[in-house]
Parts: structure tokens; sequence; C-alpha cells
């Protein structure tokens, strides 16, 4: 009779313990979404404190972009300018300086262009001769362009016994690459 009371209790037994395992699984499921919602939330947490802090601050954002944008453009042909048109400017200008200082120019070229990190190198051949104020007229007349024409290379060379100089100048422009 003993395992006839048992019967029952055996049987209770199994359906809580069938009930429990039917309820475990989706117990265990949302167990296991809601750590992995946890642990999403936690790596996402440091972006969207860089996005919150960026969107803070992005009017001055612009206003710092802006700002580089025109200090570029006093440096460097836009790459909307076609090359050869940069290249033609750069040559136009570094003239004008030359002879606005009071120097004959006798040959002006502008050389092929070279890539060079993000921008394009458009070298400008010019020669030149005049009196050594002249020169530095010149120099200071170079520096003050915009865009800028750098100075690759200056050579001087006395003509005779008379105070002028004949001058090969080398200059770059820069134009940002599109």
């Amino acid at each position: 009779m003993n395992v006839a009371r048992q019967r029952p209790l055996v049987a209770v037994g199994i359906t809580l313990l069938l009930a429990l395992t039917v309820l475990a699984l989706p117990v265990s499921y949302v167990r296991n979404k809601h750590q992995w919602a946890q642990d999403k939330l936690a790596e996402l947490e440091p972006r969207y404190a860089r996005l919150a802090g960026l969107a803070a601050v992005s009017d001055q954002l612009e206003k710092g972009a802006a700002q580089a944008d025109a200090a570029l453009a006093r440096f460097a042909y836009a790459s909307s300018l076609d090359i050869s048109q940069a290249g033609n400017d750069a040559q136009q200008r570094a003239r004008r300086a030359i002879e606005d200082a009071g120097m004959s120019v006798s040959s002006s070229q502008v050389l092929p262009a070279q890539p060079e990190e993000g921008f394009d190198r458009i070298a400008v051949a010019v020669r030149a001769e005049g009196s050594l104020p002249q020169v530095q007229a010149a120099l200071a007349a170079l520096a003050d362009a915009s865009p800028a024409l750098g100075l690759d290379l200056l050579s001087l060379r006395g003509t005779g016994g008379s105070q002028r100089l004949a001058c090969q100048f080398t200059l770059h422009a820069l134009r940002l690459r599109p």
C-alpha cells in the first residue's frame, strides 16, 4: 500500500517539475535577453555620451570648421578650380607681384603639378632682373599673396658690374585635391 499512496504524490511532483521546467524556459529567455540588453546599453553609453557632447557644442564646431575653411582658402586654391586655371592664376599673381616691386620679368612658366598629401602642388618658375631692394620688395609682396605662394628656390646672380641682379624664382601654389 505504500506504493499506492505515493503514486499521487509522485504524479503531483512530476507535474510540478514539468510546470517549473516549462516556466523556466521563458524566464531564462527573458533573463538572457535582459542581460544582452544591459550589455548593449553599457557598450552604447560611451558613444551616446560622445554624440551628446558633440551635439552640445555643434555651434562651436561649425564655427571652427568655417574658420578652418577660411584659413585654408588663404593658403590653397579650391578643389572646384581647374588645375590649369589655378596654375595660370598663380603665374599671373607671381608676375604681378614681381613687376609691382619694380623688377622686369623676362619669362615665367607653370610647371607640371605634383600630388602632395591632399593637395596638388603647382610650381611656377619666374626669371626677372632688378636691384636688391626690388628683390626684397618682391619677396615681401609674394609673402602677402593669397592664396599663398611659397618660395621653393631663389637664385641670384650679378649681371656684370651693374647693381642689377638676375633672379630665378621657383614658387609653388597649392590646390585642394577633389
